[in-house]
């Protein structure tokens, strides 16, 4: 099962120790303050609660398509929230992001992506078409998932 619990990973007065994993810290800092301001892109605001919550739900819906711990996952689309919940979501799971710029032709992110052997390409309308597996961030998040961390319901 999932681990998510961050609370080991911070010291006595909730600050980060050295080595603690980022997706974890993401949850500690979540559960700590989880109305303070994460992340402000593209005029939308999120705060912790929100971000973990989002990267809760890829982290499950990237386990239950077969994605473990160790396994490379190309990224590639504009710089937008759900770019930084999908990292955070690999991260929790412990695969390994491989981003590559959405603004190369399709021929180089295609060898690049040859190069790196991913599992799969996560990203948007704006991702180049390879023949590997690709997960949409706006089609990831299906209802039923949970937000919770370690939770099923």
């Amino acid at each position: 099962m999932l681990e998510f619990d961050g609370a080991r990973y911070l010291d006595p007065d909730g600050k980060p120790i050295d080595g603690a994993p980022m997706g974890i810290l993401l949850s500690a800092w979540a559960a700590l303050q989880p109305d303070a301001m994460a992340l402000a892109i593209g005029g939308r605001v999120y705060n912790f609660a929100q971000m973990d919550a989002a990267a809760n739900r890829l982290a499950r819906h990237f386990a239950d398509s077969g994605m473990a711990a160790g396994d490379k996952v190309v990224l590639s689309m504009p710089n937008r929230a759900e770019l930084i919940q999908a990292i955070f979501g690999l991260w929790k799971i412990g695969a390994v992001p491989a981003l590559i710029s959405y603004r190369l032709s399709a021929q180089e992110f295609g060898e690049i992506v040859d190069l790196v052997g991913p599992f799969c390409v996560i990203g948007d309308h704006s991702t180049h078409a390879t023949g590997c597996r690709f997960i949409n961030v706006d089609q990831a998040l299906p209802e039923g998932i949970s937000a919770v961390p370690g939770g099923r319901s």
